[in-house]
Formats: C-alpha cells, sequence, structure tokens
C-alpha cells in the first residue's frame, strides 16, 4: 500500500542557490535502516506527517527554472504520494534484497536509479516501510539537492524521537537550510587552472565518456572488515594515532592498485567526503550539501610498495590538513563550473585511477529509536560501480559492529585481493 500527506503550510518555492547544493541536485540519497524489533504502523505514519511540520521540503517537488537552476516547489493543500508499506510477516528480514526495500511505487524510473539530468517532477524524498516476521527496515530515496549523509542520519533521528515521545516533547533543533550563494572569494582565471585544481584538490576529471571503458571491464565484489583484526593493528603503531578509517583507507589504496591496467608511473586518487559541519561552527541540523571532496594523489609505484601502516598515516595526514577554508575555494569551483555551464557528468565518469569513499558508519545510529527499536545496520544502495565505495555497517549477533564495502576491481587482480586478504587478515572477501 501507499500513504500521501497533505501539504499544511502556505505555497512556497525555493530556488538551489549554493553551489554545492546544484553540483549535487542531479542525485538522491538511497539506502535503508535494518531493525530487528516491532513497529507501530499506525504510529510511525503519525509521526511522519508531524514531522513535515518542520521537514516540510520532504514534501515538495523539484523542478528547473529558465536558467537550468534546480528549485523546489511546495504547494498547499496538496496530496504528495512518498510513503510505501508492505507487510511480509512470513519472511525473515536477512533473507530481503535491499533493491526491494527502498521507494519503487511513488517516484519515477529516473528518481529509483539515483541521479538524473532532468530534475522536473522528482520528489524531494520518498520512504518504504517493510514489515518482517522478525523486524523492519525503513528504506529512503532523498534528494542530494537539500539533503547529504547528516542530513539524512537527523531527520531518522527526528522522525524516531517524534514517534517515542510525541512532537511536543522533542528536545532537537528544528531543521535550518544554509546557503552558501555569494562567495567570490577566489578566482579561476581560466578553466584550466579550474580543472588543474579539482585534479589536485577534489579528484576531479574532466574526461571524454569514452575514458570509462577500461572501469566498466570490472566487476563488483563484497568486502568485510575485521574490526577487531585492524584494531589490534593500528595499536602497534607507537608513534602515532591512527583511526580505523585510516586503515580502511589503506587497505583500499591496496585494492585498487593491484589493476594490472595501472602502471607505476601512473597516479591514482584516493577519494573520500568530508563532513565541515564543525569547520563551520554548524549543528547536524543544518541542512546542504556540507561536506567537503578531498583526494589523496600516490603514484601507483608508490602505492604498491608502501605498508598498510604508511598509507594510513598519509590519509591521517590528509585528514589533519583539512580546513573550512578548502570548503570555501571548493564552492568557489562549483560555482565557476556553473557559471561556465561545464556538464557535471563528466566529472563522475568512473575511472580505473580513482576510487571514492563515502563512510556511512560514523555516526551515532543509536540515537535513532522508535521506541525501543534501534538500527542494526545501515546499508546503501552500492554505486561500486560508479567508482564509489560506501562503508556501512551492521551489527552481529555478538554485539559486534560489521564493516562492509563494495569495491569494483579488475578480473585479473582477484587472486591478488584473495592473497592479500589471506596476508593481512583485515578484511575477507564475501562473495
Amino acid at each position: 500500500m501507499t500513504v500521501s500527506f497533505n501539504t499544511t503550510k502556505k505555497s512556497w518555492v525555493k530556488k538551489i542557490e549554493s553551489p554545492n547544493n546544484i553540483f549535487a541536485s542531479p542525485a538522491f540519497v538511497r539506502g535503508c535502516f535494518y531493525f530487528k524489533d516491532s513497529i507501530d504502523i499506525n504510529r510511525f505514519i503519525n509521526a511522519m506527517n508531524l514531522s513535515f511540520k518542520d521537514y516540510d521540503m520532504l514534501l515538495s517537488t523539484l523542478a528547473v527554472d529558465k536558467d537550468g537552476k534546480p528549485l523546489a516547489t511546495y504547494t498547499q493543500n496538496q496530496s504528495q504520494e512518498i510513503l510505501e508499506i508492505e507487510e511480509a510477516p512470513s519472511k525473515l528480514i536477512e533473507e530481503s534484497e535491499i533493491e526491494n526495500l527502498v521507494p519503487n511505487k511513488v517516484i519515477t524510473p529516473a528518481q529509483q536509479s539515483g541521479a538524473t539530468g532532468d530534475l522536473n517532477g522528482m520528489k524531494m524524498g520518498a520512504f518504504k516501510l517493510t514489515i518482517f516476521g522478525n523486524g523492519f527496515s525503513v528504506g529512503f530515496n532523498i534528494s542530494h539537492s537539500m539533503f547529504d549523509q547528516t542530513g539524512v542520519f537527523y531527520y531518522f533521528k527526528y522522525l524516531s524521537q517524534i514517534y517515542t515521545l510525541g512532537a511536543d516533547k522533542i528536545t532537537l533543533k528544528k531543521p535550518e537550510i544554509i546557503e552558501y550563494n555569494n562567495n567570490d572569494s577566489y578566482k579561476f582565471s581560466d578553466i584550466n587552472e579550474a580543472h588543474q585544481y579539482a585534479n589536485s584538490n577534489l579528484g576531479f576529471f574532466y574526461k571524454d565518456p569514452s575514458n570509462g571503458k577500461a572501469f566498466s571491464e570490472n566487476i563488483s565484489i563484497d568486502i568485510e572488515f575485521n574490526s577487531n583484526e585492524i584494531d589490534q593493528f593500528k595499536s602497534t603503531v607507537k608513534d602515532q594515532i591512527l583511526s580505523k578509517n585510516d586503515i580502511i583507507s589503506a587497505i583500499m589504496f591496496k585494492i585498487c592498485t593491484l589493476n594490472s591496467k595501472l602502471k607505476d608511473d601512473d597516479v591514482f586518487h584516493l577519494r573520500y567526503l568530508c563532513n565541515i559541519r564543525k569547520f563551520a561552527g554548524l549543528g547536524e541540523e543544518t541542512l546542504g550539501n556540507l561536506f567537503k571532496y578531498c583526494t589523496i594523489p600516490l603514484k601507483v609505484s608508490d602505492i604498491r610498495e608502501m605498508s598498510i601502516i604508511d598509507l594510513a598515516k598519509v590519509n591521517r595526514k590528509s585528514v589533519s590538513e583539512i580546513t573550512y577554508k578548502q570548503f570555501i575555494k571548493a564552492l568557489c569551483w562549483y560555482k565557476y563550473t556553473q557559471d561556465e555551464k561545464h556538464i557535471n557528468y563528466h566529472y563522475f565518469i568512473p575511472s580505473i585511477y580513482s576510487t571514492k569513499l563515502s563512510n556511512w558508519t560514523q555516526f551515532s545510529y543509536e540515537q535513532i529509536a522508535f521506541d525501543n527499536a534501534k538500527p542494526y545496520s545501515l546499508k546503501p544502495i552500492s554505486k561500486a560501480g560508479d567508482a564509489t565505495n560506501f562503508i556501512s555497517f551492521e551489527i552481529n549477533q555478538n554485539n559486534e559492529k560489521i564493516i562492509q564495502t563494495s569495491v569494483a576491481i579488475s578480473p585479473d587482480s582477484m587472486a591478488k585481493v584473495i592473497e592479500l586478504s589471506n596476508t593481512t587478515t583485515l578484511f575477507k572477501i564475501l562473495n
């Protein structure tokens, strides 16, 4: 069944003006939370309805103005069908496929795909609640034009608090949209300088689509990181404190450069996203794409020769050097390419020379609680085929946090990846 919600506020139209939000607007954040407990369907529907008092933008529809800029339209007294509900009491949640747990009936195939060049008629948000015999899941498809990972996390925390406590007892701050639309602190002299900046600082390459051919031959594999082994491994480093993410980044460096098509003199970019809210003095309630693309370029020969510890230290150094000023300069780059009308698509063509890590394990997901039901897993829709590695989590029966991702590798490197997993014991291949 599907559920529609009525728009009760006064009609409004909001332009997506911040360059970072415009850049991200063709994409949709897609994933699913998994719970082992039960949930009351009517209470969930009511809580979601109440959440739209403050998250009215989730009932808006996307469009494009005459200049090609995205905007969101909210129309009063309109019925918006954005929630799907499926009851499958005879099925187990472990046997489900994530593709069946995200919304698909209330959105178009283009929105289902996760990215579209035509935003007209797309919905800001859509959800699916699935009830199993031993739990439930909540899938989502939310526009990147206003929501990044933090925004999605905060909405579900907000929704669950309304469900559990009631809207009149919610203690969280109301969401606030931040737009950075008047920043010209840095001027690029020409498009070549802009391309060079994007290459060196963001890991973006402006390519012809044919350059993605070598990557299209890759195959996707699922891997699981051994958290206990990683903790023990990084504890052996005495001269520097390394994070689990540093080790994971180092492993990904190793895996992705086992491709025989990569030559020693080639440069490989490990790209990752950094939430800049703490640098800007902003809280989780702040909506928008408040993250910076970061990149670590290394010669392939160096990656192959360096130890995992040494690569982890390189990652730690990169993270430690991130500043708010870098984010502001990135905004200037977004704006410049948009003013010059360069096509975003070209920056996202997958290549064997880079991969992007998107870590979904960094939030306190136990704060999402529908009564006593807290997510034991969060899984995004895999985009390994687009050279994007979503790092997700699952709490197993022993209450251990399991970290997983999908990665695209060349078929001829499979044996080497298996060998690396056996020699390091830091990860294993699941398929």
